[in-house]
């Protein structure tokens, strides 16, 4: 009998904002995940409708959502940015799970932004799992040299998903679904696990707010902004009770079903009372 799989977040997500004031980089920590992404613009005096995102006052040192999922295949997504793999993090986050870096079947990418993928290298024994089209994307975005030595050329496989596709089965209880908008290849990883089903969003969604009230970040395009609230339809339609994004604490969701317990408890208390 196959069991269901476990999902774990074995790395919670953390965002830093740097800026360099009189030739010092000052670095920016806000209280809760919003306020280290989008909020903190306007307190270094950043205007996104004015200014570019890669040419202003503003740096990046994000920790994003890295998740292990066992069962019948032992799965990390988003082993995370260089410091995670270059200090031994990502080994000392799996420890506690008995998981060791060669025992490792899958590394999955929701995308090829290095916040979320560099860490790949750490995985030569595992399959890498990649939307169509990501790592062309991120050999044009850095240089392919680069990309390749902390993918392909480390990696047993690389298995891209078709953009488009239906739901891709990757072992029992796992499946992928393309989720283009952060990126053109973004997937999302839904897990059955026992009575919950796990919605891994990556950047599709960074916050719970994103996901919840659908504020999604001004730096996003019109047309990025329409593909990704498709993607979160689709992704809230398949019915998740808990989700991970990509820069915010995991958050159980309230689904239907929980919605007419709660009525139906209320109404049962009002009638005591």
């Amino acid at each position: 009998m196959v069991t269901k799989p476990e999902v774990h977040v074995i790395i919670k997500p953390m965002t830093l904002r740097f800026s360099l004031q009189d030739s010092v980089p000052v670095y920016h920590v806000g209280g809760d995940a919003r306020t280290q992404l989008d909020q903190m613009e306007h307190l270094l005096g950043i205007d996104p409708k004015r200014d570019v995102i890669f040419d202003c006052n503003l740096g990046f040192l994000p920790i994003c959502s890295t998740v292990l999922i066992r069962g019948e295949k032992t799965i990390i997504v988003d082993p995370g940015n260089f410091h995670i793999g270059l200090y031994g993090i990502i080994g000392r986050a799996l420890a506690p799970h008995s998981v060791g870096l060669d025992e490792v079947d899958m590394v999955v990418l929701t995308h090829s932004h290095l916040d979320h993928m560099a860490t790949t290298f750490a995985f030569p024994s595992s399959e890498l799992v990649v939307g169509k089209g990501e790592l062309d994307a991120a050999r044009e975005a850095f240089w392919p040299q680069f990309i390749d030595a902390l993918t392909v050329d480390r990696v047993k496989k690389v298995r891209t998903v078709r953009r488009g596709e239906a739901l891709v089965r990757l072992c029992d209880g796992v499946h992928i679904m393309h989720t283009p908008g952060h990126t053109s290849g973004s997937l999302c990883i839904l897990v059955e696990s026992g009575d919950e089903r796990v919605a891994i969003v990556g950047d599709t969604a960074m916050t719970q707010e994103e996901y919840v009230d659908r504020r999604l970040s001004h730096w996003y395009p019109p047309e990025s902004r329409d593909q990704i609230n498709r993607g979160l339809d689709r992704v809230a339609n398949w019915g998740p009770t808990r989700v991970v994004p990509g820069h915010d604490a995991a958050f159980r969701v309230v689904t239907e079903r929980g919605r007419q317990m709660a009525r139906i408890a209320e109404q049962g208390h009002t009638k005591e009372g």
